[in-house]
């Protein structure tokens, strides 16, 4: 009994001797991040718009385009995503749905709508340097559109997997 109570004392004692393991840091943003958890994806980097010549063309969801909509491309995130994007360079935000793929153009890591574009004030510039913070379909930071954009029910989602890089 007394070795024992011993044994417990002793083990109990270097139980608590251990230190906990600190956590690891997140890994710094750049604009060809992508995550590991998507529920927490955040991603900085050039934002352009849509040309007018692709309205009403097929996005890769199936989806008809609408300029007037606010929509986005995104290489990596699921259809039906909402992503919160922030032009850096003046702070204004909107929200946006995935419903494409893209850009395939330079280092850009999303493409908006006209009406994206317009809420952010790039248009003249023609790209913008943003912030995108994701809000995926189920997740527990999921949000939705107000009715007046013109969302359409969110669409089954694919697993996440990062971009190949190929198109």
């Amino acid at each position: 009994m007394i070795v024992m109570g011993l044994a417990c004392a002793v083990l109990g004692g270097a139980a608590q001797a251990e230190e906990p393991v600190p956590p690891a840091a997140p890994p710094a943003e750049s604009a060809n991040q992508t995550a590991a958890d998507p529920a927490s994806f955040e991603q900085v980097g050039a934002a352009s718009f849509y040309a007018d010549r692709f309205q009403g063309r097929r996005t890769a969801n199936g989806e008809t385009y609408d300029a007037d909509e606010l929509t986005a491309a995104h290489p990596d995130l699921p259809f039906g995503s909402v992503l919160e994007v922030t032009n850096l360079d003046n702070g204004k935000t909107v929200k946006v749905r995935v419903n494409d793929r893209g850009p395939y153009h330079g280092r850009r890591v999303i493409d908006l709508s006209r009406a994206a574009a317009e809420t952010l004030d790039f248009m003249r510039r023609g790209t913008a340097k943003v912030r995108i913070r994701a809000f995926l379909p189920g997740s527990t930071r999921a949000m939705t559109l107000t009715p007046d954009a013109g969302a359409a029910p969110a669409q089954p989602t694919p697993p996440f997997l990062p971009s190949s890089g190929r198109r």
